[in-house]
């Protein structure tokens, strides 16, 4: 059966090392040192024409380097980690972006942030993730929004991971803890520079959003700042929970697809023209930038 399905053994290889990760925690060290030297042993039978022998320690290798990509990322905490260097009793400002969609629930909306720096006595460097709960419902932050805000972080528990389905989905979400807010006037959305590029892009953005909005219906013009610019603050909560609820959010976001759609439009009008390459290449680069 490996024979016609040699994918077998590294996936469950894989699966094993992920499985020993998350039970015992070893350090990430052991299962690299131990990858490591099975994936030279390996290479050693390899030259010995010793396949299967081969094949059994190339798998153990890619599972001990699973299990070390495991622990890394969900259970080691870096120095600079947010969870050493406050306290639940502390109340900080917090640095980072919202790095997903806003979840709408019946009575408050939940944003999963990636911090990047804390101020306490003095600003800090800090990694790591905090699930932001705000009792308003709204989608007037949106992904990729860089915010400030006070708040007092109530850390997951670690012991209770196990116990806990919730905590284990946050662990495994890279969430450290949550901080709850009344209301989002007590989050501040970082402004773009005044010059530069960035200043540049976002006033054609500006006139292209006040386009949508002199031309469409109110509904119409934010659903379109969604597919075009990725722009969803305006988009009403019933819209949003639909996109939601059948797994069509990414559309809403500037994507490939979104991107290809744009320049298929821009593809046929150009037919008419006979415009063709390098100048057809051109043009392209010229409307995706």
């Amino acid at each position: 059966m490996f024979r016609k399905y040699p994918a077998i053994p590294p996936l469950c290889a894989v699966i094993l090392g992920i499985v020993l990760a998350d039970r015992f925690q070893f350090p990430p060290w052991l299962f690299l040192i131990f990858g490591l030297t099975a994936g030279l042993v390996a290479l050693a039978f390899l030259s010995r024409r010793r396949l299967q022998i081969s094949a059994v320690l190339g798998a153990l290798a890619l599972g001990s380097l699973a299990g070390c990509f495991f622990v890394i990322r969900y259970c080691e905490r870096g120095p600079n980690h947010v969870s050493r260097l406050v306290s639940t009793k502390e109340i900080v400002r917090l640095y980072g972006s919202v790095a997903d969609w806003p979840d709408l629930r019946d009575n408050r909306t939940e944003y999963l942030i990636d911090l990047d720096s804390i101020l306490t006595n003095r600003v800090r460097q800090t990694e790591g993730r905090v699930l932001l709960k705000v009792t308003d419902t709204s989608t007037a932050l949106q992904r990729g929004d860089r915010i400030e805000f006070y708040g007092r972080i109530y850390f997951v528990d670690t012991a209770g991971v196990r116990r806990s389905v919730y905590l284990r989905r946050l662990n495994l979400k890279g969430v450290a803890g949550t901080v709850y807010l009344p209301t989002l006037l007590d989050v501040r959305i970082d402004r773009r520079p005044a010059y530069g590029v960035y200043a540049v892009v976002d006033q054609i953005r500006e006139h292209i959003l006040r386009a949508l909005e002199r031309n469409l219906s109110t509904e119409s013009a934010a659903v379109a700042k969604g597919f075009l610019l990725g722009e969803t603050r305006q988009i009403s909560k019933e819209v949003y929970q639909l996109f939601r609820d059948s797994g069509t959010l990414h559309v809403l976001a500037v994507s490939g697809a979104n991107v290809a759609l744009v320049l298929l439009f821009v593809l046929i009008a150009l037919r008419p023209f006979s415009v063709r390459q390098p100048w057809r290449g051109i043009i392209l680069l010229i409307v995706v930038a």
